[in-house]
């Protein structure tokens, strides 16, 4: 079980505040034309991170369309390892890829019912 704290406007681009000025990833220089992001590949990343549709469909990628605790392909799922617990999947740091992994549907429920328990 994953006891990290969870993720923190501070540890995140996704914050504002921490890039005034600056692109909502890297930091860097937003050139005119452009309002958040001061190239496509940092918004594709923040994208990936933060956006939930994007960032389910790679996690899925990423874990080869496989449940990572059974190895099952049916019944495919995606997990918040740090619970969102009544969050929403509005764009959030919640959602970055190293939250996440890809479960069958009895692996989720079982990996649920313990997140609910040790989480509460």
């Amino acid at each position: 079980m994953n006891t990290l704290p969870p993720p923190t406007p501070d540890s995140c681009a996704l914050a504002a505040a921490a890039w005034p000025d600056g692109c909502d990833w890297c930091g860097g220089m937003v050139r005119p034309g452009r309002e958040r992001w001061c190239s496509d590949w940092c918004e594709h990343q923040w994208t990936v991170n933060h956006s939930w549709s994007k960032a389910r469909k790679f996690a899925r990628r990423r874990d080869g369309n496989r449940c990572v605790k059974c190895g099952s392909t049916e019944n495919l799922e995606v997990n918040h390892i740090r619970p969102l617990r009544g969050m929403g999947y509005k764009p959030s740091c919640w959602h970055h890829l190293d939250n996440l992994e890809t479960l069958c549907s009895d692996c989720h429920d079982a990996v649920t019912f313990i997140q609910q328990r040790v989480w509460a």
